[in-house]
């Protein structure tokens, strides 16, 4: 094939673009048969020594040489792409030549552009990027360090997955399709040596989409194909410790000083429902004192960055009150002489099992139990209970307790006392009558 076709290159300055120093980019532009497109050449330049005549640099200077060359440089390159064209051609569009110049394939497209990007760039490469900006967050007091934490451990995760699915080779964007998510929760559930449980899987899937959702704003990934993968589990239902189990182990004298401050953190727990987070965070600065009202906790919840405001009850108040010169409060500075999660989780295995419990006690369990005793002990609206818990949604306090006998019978002795009569009769036996 051969194009008969003809190309005019015009040079000009892009002055809509002048910088901060005063200088302005210079283009080409090609055209073909009516049609154009425009095309950087890498240089800039004073508007007021450019030529439009000549379309030269006349400065003088040895910096206007180097474009002034430039210039030449580009339309024989031009007229040298053109000229192949035609000839491999049979029609030539300015695109195809600005393509060649720019070192693409002629036929070059957006398309074919992500494809290629999806070909250079890897998951870990994404994954490696994407906690570098959390870092920022976390840096910048913008994210909780113990919300970063989460992200770090999705990270391992999927790190391990990787090296599971592929031999121990990154992956590359382009190889993600739809199952790989599926894929992952098989290896997370099944496969993995130590098991993650479903909620735990749950999180892992959606920071996996988060990642992959950063490489397509990064123009990495033209689509998250994982995105529509759905993965809900049913969570395991936390049956919570009655009121009088919780004072019971609250009277119980550890011969451990160590587990005797473990089983105290648990029952402030129980009646305040801080999460472990929470907990570890507490300093004298977030109880307030409303004076002839009591005082409260206030604090914002990590997870969801909303209040949660508890009254203080008098054994919380003993708890604090106990530790007040403890050395590692005075170390520390928080109200509570607090270690590692996963140690506090160790250290309540025993507490429990010594104080006679059938399962083991858990941080989760303490708010679980906190929700069940204010909603179904000491009757309180579940509207207040969601506040204490610093919950955002009605929807989530539901989903720490139910209600239980006590509270059902309490409200329909109620409803069996405004059902009676005067002389103490029903109501519906009178009216039947």
């Amino acid at each position: 094939m051969k194009s008969n076709q003809k190309m005019s290159v015009m040079f000009w300055l892009f002055k809509a673009k002048l910088d901060k120093k005063g200088v302005a980019p210079l283009y080409v532009k090609i055209t073909i048969d009516g049609e154009d497109v425009d095309l950087s050449i890498g240089k800039k330049m004073a508007p007021e020594f450019w030529d439009t005549e000549t379309k030269r640099n006349t400065e003088g200077s040895r910096e206007a040489e180097d474009i002034n060359f430039r210039i030449l440089e580009v339309q024989k390159d031009l007229e040298r792409i053109f000229e192949n064209l035609c000839r491999e051609y049979q029609y030539v569009q300015p695109q195809m030549v600005k393509n060649i110049f720019n070192g693409k394939s002629a036929n070059w497209s957006a398309l074919e552009e992500k494809k290629q990007k999806e070909t250079k760039h890897t998951l870990v490469e994404v994954v490696d990027a994407k906690m570098e900006e959390l870092q920022l967050q976390v840096n910048a007091k913008l994210m909780k360090s113990s919300t970063h934490t989460t992200w770090k451990t999705s990270k391992k995760h999927i790190l391990d997955f990787i090296s599971y699915y592929s031999g121990g080779k990154d992956i590359l964007l382009s190889d993600i399709k739809q199952d790989f998510a599926r894929e992952l929760v098989a290896y997370l559930t099944l496969h993995k040596e130590e098991p993650l449980s479903p909620i735990t899987t749950e999180r892992r899937v959606i920071h996996l989409k988060a990642f992959l959702d950063y490489a397509v704003e990064k123009e990495w990934l033209d689509k998250n194909r994982v995105q529509n993968f759905q993965y809900n589990p049913k969570s395991k239902k936390v049956t919570p410790l009655e009121y009088s189990d919780v004072i019971k182990l609250h009277a119980k004298i550890f011969e451990n000083d160590k587990l005797n401050i473990i089983k105290d953190m648990f029952i402030f727990q129980c009646f305040t429902g801080f999460a472990y987070a929470e907990l570890a965070d507490l300093t004298a600065a977030n109880i307030v004192d409303h004076g002839g009202r009591g005082k409260c906790l206030v604090r914002d919840r990590q997870k969801t960055m909303s209040t949660e405001l508890v009254p203080m009850l008098p054994i919380v108040e003993e708890i604090v009150n106990r530790y007040h010169d403890h050395p590692l409060v005075l170390k520390t500075g928080k109200l509570l002489p607090i270690i590692s999660n996963q140690k506090y989780n160790d250290y309540l295995k025993p507490v429990g099992t010594i104080a006679g419990f059938s399962r083991p006690l858990t941080t989760h369990l303490a708010r679980h139990t906190f929700a069940h005793i204010m909603l179904n002990h000491f009757f309180l609206p579940l509207e207040d209970v969601s506040l204490m818990m610093g919950h955002q949604s009605m929807k989530t306090t539901k989903q720490y307790c139910q209600v239980g006998k006590e509270r059902l019978m309490k409200s329909m002795s109620s409803v069996h006392n405004q059902m009676k009569d005067i002389d103490g009769q029903h109501a519906v036996t009178n009216w039947a009558s």
